[in-house]
């Protein structure tokens, strides 16, 4: 997209008026006996512009005089943009479903016709100058607006089809949202194709990562609508094997399995700060640590919810209350009565309380 609007041409009342045609030539005929008439001659006046003629914007006169804006592209502030948040050519190009030589020479045009360098060029990566930092909020707003824009034109849906994002965690898509939630989906609604993005990491709904999120905490950028659909009861869970091993154990010296995720304080992490011992074993996903539960390798907190599936496990009896887990269904509000959106959103809050609850 181009971020430009066509000139305005000068109307036809703005011509110019022709001053030769107003001077009136010596006549080559002699003068007649008669005598002149008493009319006195009428003062030609220029022609004044029409009241309906406008005159050109503020904008349309700044274009004008700058006409280097015509030159930018909604493109090459999607590609910047997607660097600042990546800080890498290769992660910018795999997010925006393209090659990583293509955004470098998006970004070398972008900085020719800038006329200053937007990165430097290190080992570890492009650097952002300062020019690319001050560039950065106007981006952003940008791209707000644009998938504001997505969002309102994609709001005559007819029907329910198409694609649904949903970003969710390991655990809520294996024992809750494909075992239980998404087959009944499809059969109500045949046409509609699920994406399920499963991390741990917190999407940006408002950057149109996800259409939908399920996450364990509230908050987020952008105009969002947040319901909480279910609090999730926890225990500390072992083998039935190693737990009768473990009778009277004291919590701070049980063998435990933990989660640790890079920049995020789970209330598991806060509570085991407080009553937990030694880790036996730390990972970074909590399919590892019901695994490794499940292999009587040690103890670890873990939903209730669980033991339906998992006979083998039980919840140890000594360790003090454990935290509860709030799930929140997120969504940007320009596309909750959207069709599609509104039909996975509806089946979610009917079917999962009564499967995350515990």
């Amino acid at each position: 997209m181009r971020f430009c609007m066509p000139r305005e041409r000068p109307s036809e009342n703005h011509r110019p008026t022709n001053d030769r045609a107003l001077v009136t030539k010596p006549s080559s005929t002699k003068p007649s006996s008669t005598k002149p008439s008493s009319t006195k001659p009428s003062s030609t006046k220029p022609t004044q512009p029409s009241a309906t003629t406008k005159r050109p914007s503020r904008a349309a006169r700044a274009r004008a005089a700058d006409p280097s804006l015509d030159a930018l592209r909604w493109d090459d502030v999607r590609v910047l943009l997607s660097v600042l948040r990546t800080g890498s050519f290769t992660l910018a190009a795999r997010a925006l479903g393209t090659e990583q030589s293509t955004v470098s020479r998006r970004i070398a045009a972008l900085e020719g016709h800038l006329g200053a360098p937007l990165f430097e060029r290190t080992p570890r990566g492009p650097r952002p100058t300062e020019r690319a930092e001050r560039l950065r909020e106007a981006a952003e707003r940008i791209d707000d607006e644009m998938h504001r824009f997505a969002d309102v034109a994609a709001g005559d849906e007819p029907a329910v089809r198409g694609r649904v994002r949903i970003a969710t965690s390991e655990g809520l898509a294996i024992h809750a949202l494909v075992p239980e939630v998404l087959p009944a989906l499809a059969k109500a609604h045949p046409e509609l194709t699920i994406e399920l993005a499963t991390s741990e990491r917190a999407v940006d709904l408002a950057a149109r990562e996800a259409d939908i999120a399920l996450r364990f905490f509230r908050g987020g950028r952008g105009d969002l609508v947040i319901q909480r659909v279910a609090t999730v009861t926890t225990a500390v869970l072992a083998h039935r094997t190693l737990a009768r091993s473990l009778r009277g154990v004291p919590t701070n010296a049980l063998p435990w399995i933990v989660v640790e995720l890079p920049g995020i304080d789970t209330p598991e992490a806060s509570w085991l700060r407080t009553h937990g011992g030694p880790s036996r074993l730390v990972c970074t996903s909590y399919e590892v640590l019901l695994a490794a539960v499940r292999a009587r390798l040690g103890v670890g907190i873990v939903p209730r919810a669980v033991l339906r599936n998992h006979r083998e496990l039980v919840a140890l009896d000594g360790p003090p209350f454990t935290p509860p887990l709030e799930v929140f269904l997120v969504t940007r509000r320009a596309i909750r009565k959207q069709p599609r959106i509104a039909a996975v959103i509806d089946h979610l809050l009917a079917t999962l309380p009564g499967l995350v609850d515990a």
